[in-house]
């Protein structure tokens, strides 16, 4: 027990005798045995018993096949492989502005445990530290470039490079956005990504919180840029909040209003300015520009 009224149990690897639980529930911990054998490179039986430790944290969630009080909203197969595509699709901009997350694996597990790798992607970072333009006192900015690679369920490795500027608002510049901060704990910093390679879109450019919000027209930027920010969004988390006739008061809306008109152009004008210096240094080919 957790605690008072919470129901669960905890095991211990350290316990011989939770140690035997775990390798005699089956049933109950299937569901983790053929995941951990993917992930850590042996088996569950040699976690449990040789090694007793297990480096990272396993979620499951389990998924709804009945309807309840909370929604009628249904899982089967083909809505759980709907989404394994709709992450595919978006799988070479998810990892451009995470912070911590640098490779992400999409496995099938069958009934009988074989493994069908649908997905690998990984991105690595190389930051510049030589951009020396004018600074702006009021902003701590970053530049970097970003190589993400896809390996395909066929075995294909795709790469792309990107240029991502990051600028961050300093305390005591915007006294509306300092405010807004504090209150609602969100972060005054913005992201850009600019694609390099060849055969790019120009006028493709997504919003994203973190990750990239649903692909449809109120979440496209209209430039040749992806733009990430702390962004106040709608209760289904699939839009951002603007200050319309209905939201003129709504701290989101204005958050997200500041952001883009305070530090948004800030970023874009940092990114070019750093385009065109690393054009001029031969870092960056002319024709990216």
């Amino acid at each position: 027990m957790f605690g008072e009224d919470e129901e669960g149990y905890r095991w211990s690897l350290n316990d011989e005798e939770d140690r035997e639980s775990l390798l005699n529930l089956r049933d109950q911990f299937q569901p983790f045995q053929n995941i951990v054998s993917q992930v850590n490179s042996c088996s569950w039986e040699k976690v449990i018993s040789e090694e007793q430790y297990f480096k990272g944290t396993l979620f499951r969630f389990p998924l709804r096949n009945e309807a309840s009080e909370i929604s009628d909203n249904l899982y089967d197969s083909t809505k759980v492989t709907q989404l394994f595509d709709s992450f595919i699709a978006d799988a070479d901009i998810s990892l451009l502005f995470l912070r911590n997350v640098s490779s992400i694996t999409l496995l099938h597990i069958d009934t009988n445990g074989l493994c069908n790798n649908r997905l690998k992607v990984s991105v690595s970072n190389h930051f510049i530290t030589d951009l020396s333009h004018i600074k702006q006192e009021s902003f701590d900015r970053k530049t970097c470039f970003k190589t993400v690679s896809q390996i395909s369920q066929q075995l294909k490795e795709t790469k792309s490079q990107w240029l991502v500027t990051t600028c961050l608002l300093k305390q005591g510049y915007i006294p509306e956005i300092d405010s807004l901060a504090n209150k609602m704990s969100f972060y005054p910093q913005v992201d850009a990504a600019f694609q390099l390679d060849d055969g790019r879109s120009l006028c493709n450019g997504r919003l994203s919180c973190f990750l990239p919000l649903p692909n449809n027209e109120p979440n496209k930027t209209g430039l040749p840029i992806h733009i990430n920010a702390c962004f106040g969004l709608t209760d289904n988390r699939r839009f951002i909040k603007w200050q319309e006739e209905d939201q003129k008061n709504d701290e989101s809306a204005m958050w997200n209003e500041l952001l883009t008109k305070e530090i948004l152009p800030h970023v874009y004008l940092m990114m070019i300015l750093d385009a065109i210096q690393l054009s001029e240094n031969s870092a960056l080919p002319s024709r990216t520009v």
